[in-house]
């Protein structure tokens, strides 16, 4: 691996990364929990950054103080992704609610909130026809997608599918596909519109999906906590 770049940033959950022009963007909740969004000069320091008013967090039963359980603040991860001109930037609020912040070469939009809520950080991609995705897990656990177009409208779909943690999503093939760790801890794929499989792979956490020169890449932490890296087709 190619020598990185270790930065003064420090983030309360995992970063996100995608391209957008010519440049790779890095986003992360930092750890006041705030959102921030910055793009990377290979080499160098991040660029522009820029620290959003918004803040993106949960509450958990603190497991270290014994008996007596308290709640502590848990920092999630945003998600983000580059289509053409436009750069959607993903996060869960506070209170749950799943909400899209639009860049572009003028500037930020107001952020867009949905009426949809979730426990855990949503997905965002972009879809082969080029509108957003969001993929999120509910409030009862089923994996959801919502297509949304220029106007933000759009009707969520929710699958049989239920997970624990957030699923991943990608274009492929001109088709979408979404991944997710099942109540089993199976690894499971689904090609929208098309055919679903069922992994032997096993994990407890979220997968990661990623299309590259005609293959399918999945990656994923094994029960052991090994990292696993495949090409599915």
């Amino acid at each position: 691996m190619p020598p990185g770049v270790r930065l003064d940033e420090k983030t309360a959950a995992s970063c996100a990364l995608t391209s957008w022009g010519d440049r790779l963007y890095v986003a992360w909740t930092g750890s006041d929990l705030h959102l921030n969004l910055a793009f990377w000069l290979e080499g160098h320091e991040l660029v522009g950054k820029q620290r959003l008013a918004q803040r993106s967090y949960t509450w958990v039963d603190d497991r270290s103080s014994g008996e007596n359980r308290r709640r502590k603040v848990v920092g999630m991860a945003p998600s983000v992704v580059g289509i053409g001109e436009q750069l959607f930037l993903a996060w869960t609020g506070s209170d749950g609610a799943l909400n899209v912040l639009v860049a572009n070469s003028a500037g930020y939009s107001a952020p867009v909130t949905f009426k949809q809520r979730s426990p855990l950080s949503p997905t965002v991609a972009a879809a082969p026809d080029g509108d957003l995705v969001l993929a999120w897990t509910g409030t009862d656990r089923h994996v959801n997608l919502l297509t949304v177009g220029r106007q933000w409208q759009g009707q969520p779909v929710r699958l049989e599918a239920k997970t624990s943690a957030s699923p991943a999503l990608c274009s492929h093939d001109d088709n979408l596909v979404v991944a997710w760790t099942g109540t089993d801890r199976h690894i499971n794929l689904l090609t929208v519109g098309r055919q679903w499989q069922r992994l032997e792979a096993k994990t407890s956490a979220s997968p990661a999906l990623c299309s590259k020169g005609g293959d399918l890449a999945l990656a994923w932490a094994g029960t052991d906590a090994r990292l696993n890296l495949a090409r599915l087709h």
